[in-house]
Parts: structure tokens; sequence; C-alpha cells
């Protein structure tokens, strides 16, 4: 008869060996997936302000070729009202935006140039280098109906939700993820003559 060879457990030492490799490999995972999800809220950032200025488009196309009033109290309410087609509130929010400023009935995470505001786009000389709408948070005082005509308060005010850039729609319809040393103050006034 043969006798059977006892059987070989795991020591502790091959038991925590593999316990820390996992742990390790769920925390790269997690820093993975973290990263991805960010990404995503950033991409459907870029696409609400995508959508954001074929409404704003829209509106020019009904009104001459000039754009809305994008600035002081009710600006949105004009917009939406004097547009044939509704506004989706969702495209007015960013995903990454934990406090929007409320404006009217609306969330809103984005602040305007209000440079332009009721002026034909044609009018605007750099249309690829001049900002409409970018991430903003609140302003000192907490004015949900902000905008400005300077980069040193885009820069103050400036959310830079999404891996320390911020999302911004140019008059070209084109949107571009700034950091804060990509701002400056040609975006947002015309050129000196």
């Amino acid at each position: 008869m043969t006798r059977a060879k006892p059987r070989r457990g795991y020591t502790i030492v091959e038991l925590l060996i593999v316990i820390a490799v996992i742990g390790i490999l769920t925390a790269i995972l997690l820093a993975v997936v973290t990263r991805a999800k960010g990404k995503g809220r950033q991409i459907t950032c870029t696409n609400n302000l995508a959508q954001f200025y074929k409404y704003i488009i829209y509106y020019v196309d009904e009104h001459d070729g000039v754009l809305p009033k994008i600035e002081g109290i009710g600006w949105l309410d004009d917009l939406t009202l004097r547009c044939t087609i509704p506004l989706s509130a969702d495209i007015l929010k960013c995903p990454s935006d934990k406090d929007p400023m409320p404006v009217s009935v609306y969330e809103v995470s984005y602040a305007s140039n209000c440079t332009f505001s009721k002026k034909p786009l044609t009018s605007i000389e750099r249309p690829s280098n001049t900002a409409l709408f970018a991430d903003i948070g609140r302003n000192a005082a907490g004015n949900p109906k902000f905008c400005s005509r300077f980069a040193w308060v885009f820069k103050r005010y400036a959310a830079f939700r999404h891996f320390d850039r911020m999302n911004t729609m140019f008059a070209d319809g084109s949107i571009r993820s700034l950091n804060e040393d990509e701002i400056h103050d040609d975006m947002f006034r015309p050129p000196p003559r």
C-alpha cells in the first residue's frame, strides 16, 4: 500500500503576495476607469457646446445673421423665446459641474463673451480665435448672468473642470479644451484697428 503524499497548502507569504498583486492591479484599474469617466464627461461637455452652437446658428439664420442677446438678465429667455425650435436644457449644463448657475428655468455651466451680443456673426473678424462661450464657475457675487469681454475675468472665474482645462466654443463652431496659459484677451474682443 502506497502512502498518499500530504497535500501542501499555500503559505501565508504566498497568499499575502497574491493579495498584494490583486490590490495593485485593482488600484491601477480604478485609476484608469476614473480617468475614462472624466474623459467621457469632457466629451459630453464638448458635445453640449457643439449642440448649443448649432442652436445659436439656427437663431442667427432666423434673425438676419445677427447673434442673440447674450448678456444681462434674461439673455437665455430672450434667446429661447425668439427662436422657433425648443432648447434642450441638458445642453446648457456640463456633466462635471456640481454647482451650475441658475438662469431662468435652466441650470447653466457656461458663460458668454458679450462683446458680440446682438452683432452680426459676420462681424467677427477672426472667428476661429474668438471665444463665444466657455466653462465657467460662479463669480464672486454668485452672479448667474455672467459674461465678460476680458480674458482675466475668464481666467479668474473659469472652471477648469476637465483635467485642468476648460472647454471653449469659438465663433467658427470649433470647440477646444484650453488651459489657463492658452487664454488671452484677443479671444474676447475685436482686434484693434
